[in-house]
């Protein structure tokens, strides 16, 4: 529900200041869930400049809960090839889906960020839990004892808005950060970049479909901007003037790809400086950051915008479970702990991936090249292992050896089927719940039931038992709700084999996507669960 006039008629549950991509999914998340969320923009309208151009497959998981990605074909397409060239268009290595994906989306998926906020937007629109506010800047935060009061320059006039907490989603330059008790940490490794959008006046095959060239001259980035429309990166060097970032230099770089005003729109051009740096806490009582507001990520490895909307999964369950009185507040302090580690990897790689592309040094770069030559184009043969996508301590299942070597890191997401034969991703069972994945020859119906007797009360949870046959004994997906037992058929055999390959015959999964723990006894887990969680009903 978009406003316009008055935002201090109610208390909102939370308060999220900045209506890009992860304050959006943010607010969604919320509303999901029954609670109340405003946004609060100080812009007086959306951005309409790309930024972003990819995310992974947990984010498509996640576009999927908010219902974008029966739209995805509007916004956005599957990349299947990210070739590096040295100068000498040699391959050093090529990036693409090695075969054991399991997350039921595409590896790689490119977009243009306008066309996805646009669906995000339509979303928020139409939900009656969320009051998105323009023209509206965040001035000045005061935090209670169970609530915060933000002053607000809305349209010129001061009003204040209050809220159970407040997250931060408000960019790079957030205000947000500043209020609040945190330091950051910068690795102080940056370059400059031009970059320019443009629109293709005609569809064109471009091979590399993604494409980084790696020369010392001038390293260049070349990659899909979703449908449409192309993205080109031209590294700034020493050599450059003042008319390096102008119309005309544009056209000048992309002519040699044969991009010109007659067969292109310049959609946008800008330089920046790209940056490797974290706060070291995310959260401060009731007001916390997320997104650029919390870290900064090179480009290189493609997940900034993809961080931040991780921050707003794993932050929407637990204020879910806060605000519904099962959690107490501390169950935010895991936010810092299990994010700002899987983010530290992340910009970590960057900044590896980074001093790889940026090099000038001619010999450096001869050596660079030798090495690749020799060793790749696959990416595990040549470069240092890529660091797992996994959380840091927090909500997880940690005491060996019940930890399951999937735990922290994301779920299988493969199809299974009811009895009619119909199937549907595991993800598409339960959005915005816990689930019990485990294998029906080795757990009985009665024992997942019982395990269910100790689950804290509240907690939405279903166990889905997966079967190796097909048959009309399987449950329908109409049985499939809150605090049920069902058993499908596992379509593809990769989530049990999974299973069976990490030794345990259940693994529970949170409702960011991402896997608790697995063991042996179901009643083991949701012990466990129970634990971590500290269930203690609160007043938030």
């Amino acid at each position: 529900m978009s406003v316009d006039s008055t935002i201090t008629d109610e208390v909102w549950d939370v308060a999220v200041v900045g209506a890009g991509p992860v304050g959006l999914t943010l607010a969604l998340l919320l509303a999901a869930q029954g609670h109340r969320a405003i946004v609060l923009e100080k812009h007086d309208c959306p951005y309409g400049l790309p930024r972003a151009v990819h995310f992974t497959p947990d984010i498509s998981r996640l576009l999927d809960q908010l219902g974008v990605m029966d739209a995805v074909n509007e916004f956005a397409h599957e990349a299947k090839t990210y070739d590096w060239q040295n100068a000498a268009r040699e391959t050093l290595i090529s990036f693409g889906p090695t075969g054991d994906e399991k997350q039921g989306w595409p590896w790689s998926t490119m977009f243009n960020q306008p066309g996805l906020e646009k669906q995000l937007l339509a979303k928020v629109e139409a939900h009656p839990n969320v009051s998105l506010v323009w023209s509206a800047e965040v001035t000045s935060v005061s935090q209670g004892t169970n609530d915060v009061t933000l002053g607000v320059d809305l349209d010129g006039s001061a009003t204040t808005a209050t809220s159970c907490f407040v997250v931060g989603c408000d960019g790079a330059k957030s205000f947000i950060r500043d209020q609040i008790n945190t330091t950051v940490n910068d690795l102080g490794f940056f370059y400059d970049w031009l970059v320019i959008d443009i629109v293709e006046h005609e569809p064109r095959v471009w091979e590399p479909e993604c494409l980084q060239i790696c020369d010392p001259v001038r390293p260049v980035s070349v990659v899909s901007g979703g449908p449409g429309k192309r993205r080109f990166e031209f590294m700034r060097t020493e050599t450059d003037g003042p008319d390096f970032v102008s119309e005309q230099s544009c056209w000048d770089l992309m002519a040699p790809w044969d991009v010109t005003p007659e067969n292109t729109s310049l959609e946008r051009f800008r330089l920046y400086s790209f940056q490797s740096r974290w706060a070291n806490n995310w959260f401060d009582g009731r007001v916390g950051i997320a997104g650029d507001a919390a870290h900064q990520v090179p480009p290189f490895f493609g997940v900034g915008m993809v961080s931040g909307m991780r921050d707003a999964a794993n932050l929407a369950w637990k204020f879910d479970l806060i605000l519904s009185g099962l959690a107490d507040v501390g169950l935010l302090n895991t936010y810092t702990s299990e994010r700002v580690v899987e983010v530290q990897n992340a910009i970590g790689m960057s900044v590896e991936l980074g001093k790889v592309i940026c090099e000038l040094d001619p010999e450096k770069v001869a050596a660079r090249d030798a090495h690749f030559l020799a060793t790749g184009p696959r990416p595990e043969n040549s470069l240092p292992p890529v660091p797992p996508e996994r959380l840091g301590p927090g909500v997880l299942l940690e005491d060996a050896p019940l930890t399951a070597p999937s735990t922290g890191v994301y779920s299988v997401n493969e199809r299974v089927a009811d009895r009619t034969g119909t199937t549907v991703l595991l993800d598409q069972l339960n959005y915005g719940d816990f689930r019990l994945v485990v294998d029906a020859r080795r757990v009985t119906e009665a024992q997942a039931r019982e395990a269910l007797t100790n689950l804290p009360e509240g907690v939405r949870l279903q166990v889905v038992r997966l079967s190796a046959e097909a048959g009309s004994d399987l449950s329908a997906f109409s049985d499939a709700v809150p605090g049920s037992v069902v058993t499908f058929h596992d379509v593809t055999g990769v989530t049990l084999a999974d299973l069976a390959s990490s030794g345990y015959s259940c693994e529970l999964v949170r409702p960011d996507f991402v896997v608790f723990g697995g063991s042996d006894n179901p009643q083991t887990l949701i012990a466990a669960l129970d634990s971590r969680l500290h269930a203690t009903p609160v007043h938030a």
